[in-house]
């Protein structure tokens, strides 16, 4: 069984943007380890621990992720797929944090899993605003993805 530590995981492909999201979690003195990954298919390397991300003490599984859509090397939506196809993955609630509100995207994203959908804020102020509510879902997630793995591997075992 995956153990889920509060650990937020941000896939953003442009480095001044996961600064500033990085730096807006940190304004609200989240205490929560903040891993920074560029692309989708990096993420989809920490989630598995896969080279560099095999030290689940340094980069330990994420209980919230927050993912652009439109990147290079693996988009956002590589990233949900992957979630999706992963059953001990698929709980983490992901949200899409995304310069288009293009309505086929923001569709693809839900039918994928993203548990919600916002356009990149303008001001700064109004990233830390959204930071602020993603940090609110961190505490009930980790103990939301903590109970369900057990179930799940409960029902591993007894089938």
């Amino acid at each position: 069984m995956k153990k889920y530590h509060d650990t937020i995981l941000i896939v953003e492909g442009d480095a001044d943007e996961r600064m500033f999201m990085k730096r807006a979690f940190q304004k609200l003195r989240i205490k929560s380890p903040i891993q920074v990954v560029g692309s989708g298919n990096e993420a989809i390397a920490y989630m598995k621990g896969e080279g560099r991300y095999a030290d689940r003490k340094e980069y330990a599984y994420p209980s919230f992720i927050l993912t652009d859509l439109k990147m290079a090397n693996g988009d956002g939506f590589a990233v949900l797929a992957f979630l999706n196809r992963n059953p001990d993955w698929a709980i983490i609630p992901t949200v899409v944090l995304s310069g288009t509100a293009s309505p086929e995207d923001i569709k693809k994203a839900y039918r994928l899993g993203a548990s919600s959908f916002h356009v990149k804020p303008m001001a700064y102020d109004d990233l830390v605003k959204l930071a602020w509510a993603g940090a609110l879902i961190i505490a009930v997630a980790v103990l939301a993805a903590n109970i369900l793995a057990r179930i799940v591997t409960r029902e591993r075992r007894s089938a």
